[in-house]
């Protein structure tokens, strides 16, 4: 197996472990990419699950059970959904590029500390048990999930590549925070290859090339999560807005198979990727681009 230890990737992932009914917990979207509220860990809006819920601390676990917490059964837990990063995309990128490859991965969040994972990720590593049993025994992989760098304190110029995973909550934190964008704009400047699947797409939307230049998507032929797959989903109510026609406003030139059908797009450096049944196709593509 050819070693690519030469290589390092940034892995950006989501903080978000719950979603609010209606997905008025995130901010909308600006059409001009600008943000209106900042703290020191980024932007967040009173309401969001980041502006006051920590993130789960124990990724192979199920989110805390917040019905058995007396008060809660109507309000909290009537309301939100659990989400967290898809553990299963994760997995797949982990086990090839660093297990297989002995690639440098660093994993970092908006906020940093520890992410959630998805339980719909969850049910697909159930039924994939030479993965399951694979991130079972991996120490390493559990403990960067559970300590995750802020973005803040990445150097973009120490990474070939940056990728994006999925998971509902990638559409709530990844596109509001400055740092996660500007970050992306100079890996790419820097003629890094920047890969994103399913929900990680979100986190393209408000990356532009230059400050107040056009989006990096822009022009691009991508896919992502459609709009068919969260209605399938049944995540409609949650959702801030619908990933496919988000990213045709940005202009992209979006390509979007059947549902759950395996899709992945290049676009020079850009790889995306419809969903995690794309998972395989995704990672092969990433090693061809830093092959080059």
């Amino acid at each position: 197996m050819e070693n690519l230890a030469n290589k390092k990737a940034l892995i950006i992932l989501t903080n978000e472990a719950y979603l609010p009914k209606s997905g008025r917990g995130g901010r909308r979207l600006s059409q001009d990419g600008t943000t209106s509220m900042n703290n020191e860990n980024g932007p967040v809006v009173p309401g969001s699950p980041s502006a006051w819920l920590p993130s789960q601390p124990t990724i192979m676990d199920p989110p805390t059970n917040y019905s058995a917490i007396q008060g809660t059964e109507t309000t909290f837990g009537a309301s939100h959904q659990p989400t967290g990063v898809d553990v299963f995309e994760l997995g797949y990128i982990w086990m090839t590029l660093k297990k297989q490859y002995n690639m440098e991965l660093v994993f970092a969040t908006p906020r940093g500390g520890p992410v959630a994972a998805d339980p719909l990720s969850m049910e697909r590593i159930e039924k994939d048990s030479k993965l399951r049993d694979n991130l079972r025994d991996e120490r390493d992989f559990i403990a960067k999930m559970g300590h995750t760098v802020p973005i803040s304190w990445v150097k973009p110029e120490e990474f070939k590549m940056v990728i994006l995973p999925g998971g509902h909550g990638a559409m709530f934190d990844l596109p509001e925070h400055d740092d996660v964008a500007c970050t992306i704009a100079e890996i790419y400047k820097r003629n890094g290859v920047v890969a994103a699947i399913g929900h990680g797409v979100a986190g393209l939307l408000n990356v532009r090339m230059e400050r107040r230049g056009d989006w990096l998507i822009k022009g691009k032929r991508i896919t992502c999560f459609s709009k068919e797959e969260e209605r399938q989903t049944g995540y409609e109510k949650y959702l801030p807005f619908y990933l496919e026609e988000r990213v045709k406003e940005r202009g992209a030139k979006t390509e979007i198979k059947k549902p759950f059908e395996t899709n992945v797009v290049i676009d020079e450096r850009l790889i995306t990727a419809q969903n995690a049944p794309s998972i395989h196709e995704f990672v092969s593509k990433i090693i061809e681009q830093i092959r080059r």
